[in-house]
């Protein structure tokens, strides 16, 4: 039992035994209103949406209130929704959503949407009533259309529907293979950002994607040149028509930023700004420093490395690599994945150099074919009571888990009651949980347990230790590594 408030925190310590096609992509709105109110009703397709429920692109629409009142949802697959964006997986045949529809006290609903781009999107998107387009038969393409008057009106960009029986329309979408256009960019490759140049004459590269840069034709625009930001620079060239590199003159010595911006083809830049920005040095007289070739790797699986370049240059130079893999093997990347082709220790050798001074790192290697061992996966509970409450905390480790939030495996705790009130949870990563499973790992794992006491000031902490001994070494200690006198084997003793 523990009995003074002043310890707030436990620390609980494991350590554990050890293809190309068809993509549509797009969306558009249905704006439905009526009874003052609106629901804006999306449909579309992705390419990593499926057709059922998926949490990060649809949204279900809650049961439709008592009537009278106004509603409107997507129906699909049984359920309602405010958002049902289908799987973009080169089906271009017609898919039909239903839009559920219940009136308020005027018995008015109406329904607009802006159809610009449907035909880019969609060969055919027709919205009718549930009896075949007998009462409301509509191109939403090219708003071609009618509703018959008894029932509905249609002025071109407005459906008004003023019959109850139209309590169902169908959304009758046949899709194209639709992308939308990737968003243009614009980097500057060199200098660095950073560098130190020994000189005041040098050139700007740089990359432009999505952008087809020009003086005439079929172009997107072009790019302006700003040094410290000022336009019409004295240095060069303030608009620029290729993408060839920028030759700067005269820049004086100091520090200095360059801004690449692109804009259209009437000098105007976009919303928000396309631009790229590096910060350099002049710096005449300073002499060039080498770089220092740095790497590290690790051994994943079998005989198969990670190297990642961990080089660096103190003027801030481009640097080009050359690596030596101790296999006979030799490449130019900047970080390596290589498998070699037996086990053993291999010596590899990193050269990095700036242009001008170059720098050599050598390590061992070493790589075994003997497969992993199986990976720790369990949970284990802890039993919390205080006042008239208790709480089971559920910890342990998986393949499957992260060490943050993971869906369908953790479970997160609310906030904590205001005292005096009882209260348990576990805290990781600045949040609170009643199941906390970390990633598999044969490293020591610490949880931390916190607790909020009642008005008897007294918490009971127990647990079944049933089998744990097999699992690894369980140690629950106070936040002070045992000062106050909380030091328990949990695999021996089985409550505090």
């Amino acid at each position: 039992m523990l009995k003074t408030s002043r310890i707030l925190n436990v620390l609980f310590s494991v350590i554990f035994l050890s293809s190309m096609g068809f993509a549509q992509e797009f969306s558009a709105t249905l704006n439905t209103a009526g009874g003052g109110s609106e629901y804006g009703l999306t449909f579309g397709f992705n390419p990593s949406a499926t057709d059922g429920y998926d949490s990060d692109y649809d949204q279900y629409a809650p049961p439709a209130p008592p009537p009278p009142a106004f509603d409107a949802a997507l129906s699909w697959g049984g359920d309602r929704y405010y958002t049902q964006i289908l799987a973009g997986d080169g089906d271009l045949s017609e898919h039909v959503y239903d839009i559920a529809l219940a009136y308020g006290d005027d018995n008015l609903i109406t329904v607009t949407w802006d159809n610009t781009g449907f035909s880019d999107m969609m060969t055919s998107c027709v919205l009718q009533d549930a009896f075949g387009g007998a009462f409301v038969n509509i191109d939403m393409i090219t708003g071609d259309g009618f509703a018959n008057a008894a029932f509905a009106s249609w002025d071109g960009t407005t459906l008004s529907i003023f019959n109850a029986a139209v309590n169902t329309l169908k959304l009758m979408v046949t899709p194209t293979d639709y992308s939308p256009p990737a968003d243009p960019s614009i980097s500057i490759t060199s200098p660095m950002d950073g560098a130190t140049i020994g000189s005041n004459d040098f050139s700007v590269e740089f990359s432009v994607e999505n952008f087809s840069v020009g003086s005439s034709g079929d172009i997107d625009g072009h790019v302006h040149v700003l040094v410290d930001g000022a336009a019409g620079t004295p240095y060069g060239a303030y608009m620029v028509y290729s993408t060839d590199p920028i030759e700067l003159t005269g820049v004086p010595d100091g520090d200095h930023s360059i801004m690449l911006q692109l804009v259209d083809t009437s000098h105007q830049p976009f919303d928000p700004s396309i631009e790229s920005t590096v910060n350099v040095t002049v710096a005449v007289d300073v002499p060039n420093n080498p770089p220092d070739a740095n790497f590290s790797w690790t051994n994943d699986v079998g005989l198969h490395v990670f190297i990642t370049n961990e080089s660096t240059d103190p003027d801030g130079d481009l640097m080009t690599y050359s690596w030596d893999l101790g296999d006979g093997s030799q490449s130019n990347d900047t970080h390596i994945s290589h498998t070699y082709p037996s086990a053993g220790t291999y010596v590899v050798t990193l050269t990095a150099t700036d242009g001008e001074l170059s720098d050599t790192e050598t390590q061992d290697v070493t790589v075994s074919d003997e497969e992993p061992g199986e990976m720790p996966d369990f949970s284990v509970t802890i039993n919390t009571a205080g006042g008239t409450s208790n709480y089971p905390l559920i910890i342990g480790v998986s393949p499957d888990a992260t060490d943050g939030y993971d869906a369908g495996i953790d479970q997160y705790a609310p906030p904590a009651p205001p005292p005096p009130a009882f209260d348990a949870a576990l805290g990781c990563g600045g949040d609170r949980y009643y199941t906390q499973i970390l990633a598999s790992n044969t490293e020591e794992r610490v949880f931390t347990i916190q607790l909020a006491y009642p008005e008897d000031n007294l918490i009971t902490i127990s647990w079944d230790n049933t089998g744990w001994g097999a699992l690894g070494d369980f140690q629950l200690t106070d936040a002070f590594d045992g000062a106050l006198g909380i030091d328990i084997d949990m695999t021996v003793d089985n409550s505090l």
